[in-house]
Order: structure tokens, then C-alpha cells, then sequence
């Protein structure tokens, strides 16, 4: 009988052993996310836990300043950009809510085994509700994605929704002149606002690819890689002397 890795029994003392990321990488391939589990084994190693550590990420994300832009500040400079986007906003093709069927599909194709918010709400716990509790899950949903939000819910639940847990990674290249290594910090919001975040943006996508047309290919544009590369090079085959940066 071939043995069995100490890894492979659930609660053992190979799994007490192993690092969070191959943790991370074994749910992952529970859920079936084999690509997502390589990724996860290669990805850079989570920095240490320092005080100097945690005074280098706060350096990162620079506090509020008499010189930052607000929302009277940015009317005021694209006042005429505004203006049009309201413009367009006003048309029929712009959807005016976002529909049942994009909460249904965003929740649908929920990443499985994806990091939790603070609260810790994954999307497999909201698959394990009943019929009335979806039903419920999708009317929430609905709220969190339009302009109800601001007037139905409470500040302190928004305030909540809105949190996310940070997770530094190091940066490739080893340590600085400070001794201590790059940081890259992620951010890992709550379930529920990244549920309203796709519905949302599923709802808009196809307007939105109108609105920004044709300088982006960013939103909305389907094979937009393949397609900026036929472009680049059929703009190169009639500019030869053009150079490509």
C-alpha cells in the first residue's frame, strides 16, 4: 500500500505544520481552482508581523491633506466632463438599476474559496442559504448596488461593508536601504460589497465600453488584448518608422 502523505489527513500534524499559503492553496484545490493553487504556492511570502513593518505600510497610504481633492474640488476642475457623463447618463440605453439577473449571475459565479472581508462572510457560506434566503441574499444585494443605499442603509453598516482586511506581500529584490523588504499591500473587501461591485458593473458594462469609446479598451471590449495588438500592428505596417514604447 502506497503511503500516505502526512499533509493528506485533515486536522494531522502535516496540515498543522503547513504554511498559509499551502493552506490557502489546498482549499483552493478542494474548490477545484488548480490554477489558482499554483499561484497561490508561488506567490511571494506575506511580511513579517513588525512594528517597523507595519510603520513602512502605513508610509504607503498618505493621510488626508488640506491639498487632497474632494468631490467640490473635482466638479469644480471637470465640470464639463460631469456634465456630458450626466448627459449620457440620461439616455434609454442606460440601465437605471441594476436588474435581479446580474445579482443572480455575480452571486452564481462568486469565486470559490476567495479571501473574506474583516467579518469573515465567504461566498460558499452564502451558497449554503435556502431558497427564501437567497431570495433574501439578492434583494440585498440589489440595495448595496443603487442609489437606496445612502437613504435605506445605516451609516454604521456602510461603514462596515466598506472595510477590507490588508494583506502585505513582498516585493521581489529582498530588503531596502531601511532593512526591511518591499511591501505590496492587498486589500480583501467584504463578500457582499464585491457581489454589488459585479452586479454593478455587469449592469453598466456595455454602456459604459460607449461612453469611454474609443480611448480605452479596458471596459466592456471583449478580446481587448488580441485586439490592441491587430491594431498596434497594422498602425506599425503602415507607419514603419513609427516606434513602439
Amino acid at each position: 500500500m502506497a503511503a500516505q502523505h502526512p499533509a493528506d489527513h485533515h486536522g494531522g500534524q502535516g496540515s498543522a505544520r503547513a504554511t498559509p499559503s499551502q493552506r490557502r492553496a489546498l482549499r483552493l484545490v478542494r474548490a477545484g481552482r488548480l490554477s489558482t493553487a499554483v499561484r497561490a504556492l508561488c506567490a511571494a511570502p506575506p511580511a513579517p508581523q513588525t512594528a517597523a513593518v507595519w510603520a513602512k505600510a502605513r508610509g504607503l497610504f498618505s493621510p488626508a491633506a488640506p491639498a487632497t481633492g474632494t468631490t467640490a474640488t473635482v466638479e469644480a476642475e471637470f465640470a464639463a466632463k460631469l456634465a456630458s457623463a450626466a448627459d449620457f447618463g440620461d439616455r434609454p440605453t442606460v440601465p437605471r438599476r441594476v436588474p435581479r439577473e446580474a445579482v443572480v449571475v455575480a452571486i452564481r459565479f462568486a469565486p470559490r474559496a476567495a479571501a473574506p472581508g474583516p467579518s469573515g462572510l465567504r461566498p460558499e457560506h452564502l451558497w449554503a442559504l435556502s431558497a427564501v434566503g437567497q431570495d433574501a441574499l439578492v434583494a440585498v444585494v440589489q440595495l448595496l448596488a443603487g442609489d437606496a443605499l445612502v437613504s435605506r442603509v445605516p451609516a454604521v453598516a456602510t461603514h462596515a461593508l466598506a472595510g477590507a482586511d490588508l494583506l502585505l506581500l513582498t516585493k521581489p529584490g529582498g530588503v531596502g536601504e531601511d532593512g526591511l523588504p518591499g511591501l505590496r499591500p492587498i486589500g480583501m473587501p467584504e463578500t457582499l460589497r464585491k457581489l454589488a461591485a459585479s452586479a454593478l458593473a455587469m449592469t453598466v458594462r456595455t454602456a459604459a465600453a460607449e461612453l469611454f469609446a474609443p480611448a480605452q479598451l479596458g471596459v466592456g471590449v471583449s478580446s481587448a488584448c488580441e485586439r490592441l495588438l491587430h491594431e498596434l500592428g497594422a498602425h506599425v505596417a503602415l507607419h514603419p518608422g513609427h516606434a513602439v514604447g
